[in-house]
């Protein structure tokens, strides 16, 4: 018996950078992950209220939000979510 995949909301406005995620994940393990993309805070909280999710990957630099109140806002919604925070900022 197979093994579900593990499914992640992958938050990040940047293409190139959900990309390059999408494509570590996929190089190390590529039949363990779901990967859901959104580009928005207000989409990744709706997706969280109607799917299932495993844990979310998270740039805290969005359109609609930023920084702690991102996080704040994502754990609120789903208290008991794994958050991973994703970042390339040197500060």
């Amino acid at each position: 018996m197979t093994a579900a995949p593990i499914r992640l909301l992958l938050l990040e406005d940047n293409p190139g950078d959900a990309q390059l995620v999408q494509a570590a994940l996929a190089e190390h393990a590529p039949a363990e992950y779901s990967v859901v993309c959104a580009e928005r805070l207000a989409d990744a909280l709706a997706r969280i209220q109607t799917e299932r999710f495993d844990a979310v990957l998270c740039d805290l630099g969005l359109p609609d939000s930023t920084g702690l109140a991102t996080a704040q806002a994502i754990t609120a919604q789903a208290p008991a979510l794994p958050l991973v925070v994703l970042t390339g900022s040197n500060d």
